[in-house]
């Protein structure tokens, strides 16, 4: 039987690294046995990642002309990329040898297009491998509130200096909410039950040659040597997290290329401390995190819940000032004018 690798790639698992490293050694898998396919953005260039592509094929296209697609009939009108994928999409079905399918937001599709992706994948003589690596739950906490405020959310946890003391509360638009992995890995568990793979990260990050090259070995079984092995980091360091964060606080941005500009005119003038939340703000959520501790140990062992819990040190005026010495008059006075850094002066 065929075998479809499964990436669920969760948050901060070396997933982008690990996507850029399969399509630039393609060749080599291709070798193997394991084909990946050619989706492509709306440039025409081939993409590593394959979240938005999947969304699109079982959330988006129009169900009849997914039915023409999947037939080789005509399509009316012109074609778009989505058909072009969609098209790619079943002729990687039909090949001989095994693929590889990488989306860490796969899982976030609706319940019945999950069910026809699988679906579709098994009636095509494919059997599904699904993996994926689990951070510990504070590594993730940080993680995830990290990658959030650079996108432009505001989280009312994170501070200048001050701590506030939110209630947690467990809504998904509430800012002031734990970030963990539990409605993924039970979502994971729902559809592909006891042939769903964790590794815990911290097992994949002592890798030798690290964690991308520990998924090419212990989940696709193909030796690493002779890989290109591709890396992408794009952590904010904690000064800058914290500043981008209070902006956030006054206008949650959703424009990324600005984000970009002010996050790179703060990382050039500061250190680059690892974000980390300070132990008051650890406290303010420690009951909550508690209990996510508990329930991903009660799922997967406690290999997935082993960590040392560090924090960062609470900031003060002239950190913060020092920083700002360098930025724009705008960004400064955003930054200045905001309730965080009055209670912090």
């Amino acid at each position: 039987m065929k075998t479809c690798y499964l990436h669920l790639g969760f948050h901060k698992t070396a997933t982008t690294s690990f996507q850029n490293t399969c399509l630039a050694n393609r060749s080599i898998l291709a070798k193997h046995g394991i084909q990946l396919p050619s989706f492509l953005d709306s440039k025409g260039k081939v993409v590593s990642n394959h979240t938005q592509v999947i969304h699109d094929i079982y959330e988006s296209i129009p169900k009849q002309r997914y039915k023409l697609i999947k037939r080789r009939k005509k399509i009316p009108g012109r074609g778009t990329t989505i058909d072009t994928n969609t098209l790619e999409w079943f002729q990687l079905l039909e090949h001989k040898n095994n693929i590889l399918v990488s989306g860490e937001g796969i899982l976030k599709m609706s319940l019945n297009s999950i069910k026809r992706f699988i679906g579709e994948i098994q009636n095509c003589g494919f059997e599904i491998h699904p993996f994926a690596c689990t951070r510990p739950p504070y590594a993730y906490i940080n993680s995830a509130l990290q990658q959030t405020i650079k996108n432009g959310k505001f989280h009312s946890i994170v501070s200048l200096g001050v701590t506030p003391k939110p209630a947690i509360i467990s809504g998904p638009e509430s800012n002031n909410r734990i970030p963990n992995s539990l409605a993924l890995i039970k979502k994971s568990e729902k559809f592909f039950g006891s042939t769903m793979t964790f590794y815990p990260f911290s097992t994949a990050t002592k890798y030798q040659e690290g964690p991308v090259a520990f998924m090419i070995n212990e989940a696709l079984g193909v030796p690493s040597q002779g890989f290109e092995l591709k890396v992408s980091n794009e952590s904010l360091c904690n000064i800058t997290t914290r500043l981008i964060n209070c902006l956030n606080s006054a206008s949650p941005s959703t424009d990324k290329q600005n984000l970009r500009k002010i996050r790179k005119i703060i990382d050039q003038n500061v250190n680059s401390d690892k974000f980390l939340l300070t132990e008051e703000e650890f406290n303010s959520i420690k009951p909550e995190y508690e209990k996510i501790k508990t329930k991903i140990m009660q799922t997967l062992g406690a290999s997935h819940v082993d960590e040392k819990v560090k924090f960062s040190k609470p900031l003060n005026v002239e950190d913060i000032n020092k920083a700002l010495n360098h930025c724009p008059a705008s960004l400064k006075k955003g930054i200045m004018s905001s309730e965080q850094y009055q209670a912090l002066a």
